[in-house]
């Protein structure tokens, strides 16, 4: 062994998932799926926690303005 520390593996989960007739060809031309998908569901966990926070926002905004 070289004495470099190996990385842990990322501990991943198995799924199956069904994808519409008319994206088969796009899907199979994606060198790497599972990389690409977890990109995609990673975006769109990204975009959901920021519409969480500006919904909090606006409601602290609006509990502002009530006590003045």
């Amino acid at each position: 062994m070289t004495g470099r520390k190996l990385a842990e593996p990322r501990k991943t989960k198995v799924y199956s998932v069904r994808f519409d007739a008319d994206l088969e060809r796009f899907i199979n031309s994606v060198p790497n799926k599972s990389e690409f998908i977890n990109f995609l569901i990673r975006k769109e966990k990204e975009r959901a926690e920021r519409v969480e926070r500006i919904k909090v926002r606006e409601m602290l905004c609006r509990m502002e303005e009530a006590q003045k």
